[in-house]
């Protein structure tokens, strides 16, 4: 359990660095969609219950929010009552470091997914 708990614990300290370290380098959308990831990521793993379980479930949850709202939201935000407009278009080249980015929430994901197996 405890090492669970510290490898989760410095995978979100790396998680929260890593974003303020690429800042200028990345859209605002990728911050905005990654940072919510996290905070979701981290009310799940403080307040579940066992904290073995609930730690890398919250980073599993977390990393998978972030990089599905990231990927969703990766070209345009569409809404559903006006299909036929998308705000915030951007047919533009994507940054590089926004894919390194969502490779490394996907890479957090597998590492909550191998420390679930591994935990009693």
């Amino acid at each position: 359990m405890a090492v669970s708990v510290g490898v989760v614990a410095a995978v979100d300290v790396v998680w929260v660095l890593g974003l303020f370290a690429v800042r200028r380098r990345v859209r605002p959308r990728l911050l905005l969609t990654s940072g919510l990831g996290w905070l979701v990521g981290v009310v799940i793993s403080t307040t579940g219950m066992p904290a073995g379980r609930a730690v890398p479930v919250g980073l599993l949850v977390g990393a998978m929010v972030a990089l599905l709202w990231s990927l969703a939201t990766r070209s345009g935000v569409t809404f559903t009552w006006a299909p036929d407009k998308t705000y915030n278009q951007d047919d533009g080249p994507k940054p590089r470091m926004e894919t390194v980015v969502l490779v490394a929430t996907a890479l957090f994901g597998v590492v909550a997914i191998v420390l679930l197996a591994t935990t009693h």
